[in-house]
């Protein structure tokens, strides 16, 4: 058993060892059947980059904890895919869960959850949509909030969305236009626009912050004070996670 763990794992060294049970944690991470948790990483970011960043290491394994608690386990799920900043990749990424689950064997009372950073989340609100079966928790962290990427909570027991007052980057997450629409009006006039439009490279407009239908969690101080840089990109520390985790395990 030891030996046919995946190779996700190596992110993780502790779950290699082979004297150890659920991380050394088996109050909360005990995983007689294997549960799912499936979580979608922000753009441009790849399962190596995860496995090298300690911070992003360290959220995903407690988001995976969290997931226990809430009757999931250790089986997890990425894109093989890197996310890239158009529509095309994130359907793409959430057609890709949905053909995992499409052999997938759910356990008996087993709950299922989902996760997403940035416009990881937006692949996680389409996958929603392409989904017939129960979402039971959505989580969603700094994810630019737009009407063609709206959860369909038809299927979604519980929507976590955290947020900062002062991130830059996702208030600019929107579709209105796009850096190769942009860069090609500029060269070629209306034909480069539309060109440039249809590449639809580094996309960018107005997004909002909150879902009318989430549990809003307001993460501004634990994300840091720089709305360019770390408001955004420290989103993946545990003092975010642990905001978001009191808000579920209040709930």
């Amino acid at each position: 058993m030891f030996w046919s763990l995946p190779n996700d794992l190596l992110a993780d060294p502790q779950q290699l060892n082979s004297y150890s049970y659920a991380r050394n944690n088996p109050i909360v991470a005990s995983d007689p059947s294997g549960l799912l948790t499936a979580f979608f990483p922000g753009t441009w970011t790849s399962k190596n980059d995860i496995a090298n960043s300690k911070e992003y290491t360290n959220f995903v394994n407690d988001f995976k904890s969290t997931s226990s608690q809430l009757g999931a386990g250790d089986k997890f799920w990425m894109p093989s895919q890197e996310l890239k900043d158009n529509d095309a990749s994130r359907q793409a990424v959430a057609q890709e869960l949905k053909d995992y689950l499409s052999t997938y064997q759910f356990e008996k009372g087993e709950t299922f959850n989902v996760g997403g950073i940035s416009h990881g989340g937006n692949g996680a609100n389409i996958f929603s949509q392409l989904y017939d079966g129960k979402i039971d928790n959505l989580i969603t962290v700094g994810t630019p909030v737009r009407s063609d990427y709206q959860p369909n909570y038809d299927n979604i027991g519980n929507h976590y969305n955290a947020y900062s007052n002062i991130d830059f980057v996702q208030i600019s997450g929107g579709n209105n236009t796009s850096a190769s629409e942009a860069i090609g009006r500029l060269m070629f006039g209306n034909m480069g626009a539309r060109i440039g439009k249809n590449l639809n490279w580094g996309e960018f407009g107005i997004a909002g912050r909150k879902y009318d239908n989430a549990e809003n969690i307001n993460v501004t101080w634990q994300s840091g004070l720089n709305p360019i840089w770390s408001a955004h990109q420290d989103l993946s520390s545990t003092s975010v996670w642990s905001k978001i985790n009191k808000m579920i395990n209040n709930k």
